[in-house]
């Protein structure tokens, strides 16, 4: 597996801040990604970074990352994220980008996943500062462990409310498995072979937007209590304007024959009135923003041809957000 985007991510976030806690580095690779990184996301990225010698952290009991946690950067790190004075004279985010691409093409050590452990309401201060501050904003697609060992995926709309990370079934009505959801939200919830199928699908569909011709594309999330469909298609809106729309919607009838499909394989399932409609300036917009973004806060959750498609979206569209 090669190193991800997102390790980097917190790399330059602790170079290009000369980081001395894991807090200050956080919260730059947040900002600038524009959510909330999850645990296992930045879990993901100090393991490896620590593994290739690139950073060195001093964690609490002897495996516990916390807010405050000591973070030092070795002179290899230094290496690979800093952008020198000559560098910045022929353009910094060129240097910045040349940077990323050489980080991302190395072989990420094999790392144990009990080797380093989040204190994760250490960071919550931080992140309800961001929110605040209107620096980051709720992510598309949320991922959260529910009770019994299932796995929650959520569907949200930028106006959705938010009080704070994973806190519970605050969306919806889960008593009646048909009830509808509140405008702004839809989730299900699953085994974690279920969850996965979806973020399978879903980066998929993201990856054919971005290098296949434009087209409709469906997209079917399935758990255990109910199912959700997603449209995806190019429509006019009220002032006449030409937007990428995502359409939220729940299968009410034979949803398990929906399993495992995708596109105009769903065309035919049977769908109540969409829970709420998801306006986009463009399919790039959705597949750097609500899916690469999103996906990339479980790691432990994606196969390597999952991080392939990602890295294919991010090649993608990368240059027309960040400049």
């Amino acid at each position: 597996m090669k190193y991800q985007v997102s390790d980097f991510y917190f790399l330059s976030s602790a170079v290009g801040l000369k980081a001395r806690t894991v807090e200050a580095a956080y919260e730059s690779m947040c900002t600038f990604i524009g959510y909330p990184v999850s645990m296992p996301c930045l879990l993901h990225a100090i393991r490896g970074l620590v593994a290739g010698g690139f950073v060195k952290v001093e964690p609490d009991q002897g495996h516990v990352i916390s807010a405050t946690t000591p973070l030092t950067i070795t002179p290899e790190g230094q290496k690979l994220a800093a952008i020198s004075p000559v560098q910045k004279l022929f353009g910094e985010y060129k240097a910045h980008q040349k940077n990323e691409a050489r980080f991302c093409s190395m072989e990420r050590p094999e790392v144990s996943e009990d080797c380093l452990t989040a204190d994760r309401v250490s960071f919550d201060a931080c992140i309800t500062r961001l929110i605040r501050a209107g620096d980051i904003s709720l992510p598309a697609f949320d991922i959260s462990d529910a009770e019994g060992g299932y796995l929650k995926l959520t569907v949200h709309h930028p106006n959705d409310g938010w009080n704070g990370l994973n806190d519970g079934d605050r969306d919806e009505d889960e008593s009646d498995p048909d009830a509808a959801a509140l405008s702004y939200s839809a989730s299900v919830t699953g085994t974690e072979e279920q969850i996965k199928a979806g973020i399978r699908d879903l980066i998929a569909t993201a990856h054919a937007l971005v290098t296949e011709p434009p087209r409709a594309r469906k997209v079917a999330l399935h758990g255990a209590d109910r199912s959700l469909l997603l449209s995806l298609a190019h429509a006019s809106n009220e002032q006449g304007l030409v937007t990428f729309r995502m359409t939220v919607a729940q299968i009410r009838f034979n949803r398990l024959r929906f399993l495992g499909k995708r596109d105009s394989d769903l065309d035919y399932a049977q769908c109540g009135d969409p829970i709420f409609i998801h306006e986009m300036t463009s399919t790039e917009g959705f597949a750097f923003f609500d899916v690469l973004a999103n996906m990339l806060a479980r790691p432990d959750l994606l196969t390597e041809e999952d991080f392939y498609r990602l890295s294919v979206i991010h090649q993608k569209t990368y240059n027309r957000f960040t400049q």
